[in-house]
């Protein structure tokens, strides 16, 4: 249902005026075709390093991502008006190399060693974090003046507060984040998002997912997943490799999912809006901001 609806919601499938029925049977005939390779005498193999690859590497590098797009970049330009571009990467970086650090000397421990190093790569990956946190705030330039709300206009989570926002609205008009009587009715109101959101979208979760794909991926490294040749383990890497190359093309070139009206030409070629497609652009304009909402509108 997912993957249908996303391509239903693409410019592709309004001009081919493929509705949600058709989109589906799309789909579900190419899974009933690319399934027979499982029928083969080696279709339990491929079905073995497809779901080891798939549900170990795969989703948890997809739900890492979801979670960085959401809580880092998702109302950074709102940060960078309030202490300047500068600080709010400072302390971007310094929060990525400081849990990247951690889970590498992490998973690189010795198992006979009798240092813990989960908590060396702990202790290394706070100090990086705290330290660019300090930076950060020591550096700023902008509106925000005081030491507190540098430090939460830095460190806030204003992305997943702003979807809490939009979601907790349909339930109460009125409902700000950050007001206690807010919070508390949605903290209580089972519907609504509380508080705990934000905080696990930006911090807990882009580590903890993370870490568990570097176990996965320092547990293959020592030995070959069960005991498979290395041209079977091949094939997964392809897959993972397949499946974060779509990712980052769509990060890099998101105007490959907007309708050919964007291009600013009344009747453009497929060649003038690929060209267009393909110039490198992640901040939608005030233009195409507007043509999209009016697309949602109707």
């Amino acid at each position: 249902i997912a993957f249908t609806t996303v391509i239903e919601d693409a410019w592709f499938a309004r001009k081919w005026n493929l509705n949600k029925a058709a989109l589906t049977g799309i789909v579900c005939l190419t899974g009933f075709l690319l399934g027979f390779i499982y029928l083969f005498d080696t279709g339990y193999f491929f079905m073995d390093i497809a779901d080891h690859y798939l549900s170990d590497w795969c989703l948890m590098l997809i739900g890492f991502f979801q979670a960085v797009a959401c809580g880092w970049v998702y109302q950074a330009p709102y940060q960078a008006k309030r202490v300047g571009r500068f600080s709010v990467v400072l302390y971007d970086i310094c929060f990525f190399v400081a849990i990247t650090l951690g889970v590498i000397i992490a998973v690189s421990g010795n198992e006979d060693s009798d240092v813990d190093v989960i908590w060396v790569g702990v202790f290394i990956g706070m100090f990086v974090w705290v330290f660019g946190l300090v930076a950060a705030v020591l550096l700023s330039k902008g509106r925000v003046n005081g030491i507190r709300d540098k430090i939460w206009c830095i460190a806030g989570w204003h992305g997943p507060d702003m979807i809490r926002r939009m979601v907790n609205k349909q339930y109460e008009p009125e409902w700000e984040p950050g007001h206690a009587k807010d919070e508390l009715r949605a903290a209580i109101r089972p519907e609504m998002i509380s508080a705990p959101f934000g905080f696990l979208i930006k911090y807990i979760i882009p580590g903890v997912l993370l870490l568990l794909v570097g176990l996965a991926l320092s547990k293959d490294l020592k030995e070959p997943y069960s005991g498979y040749s290395m041209s079977w383990n091949l094939l997964g890497i392809l897959i993972v490799v397949a499946v974060l190359s779509c990712m980052l093309i769509l990060f890099l070139f998101p105007r490959l999912w907007y309708d050919m009206k964007y291009t600013g030409e009344e009747n453009p070629s497929f060649s003038t809006w690929l060209k267009w497609a393909f110039t490198p652009k992640t901040v939608t304009t005030m233009e195409e901001t507007k043509l999209t909402t009016e697309r949602s509108v109707a």
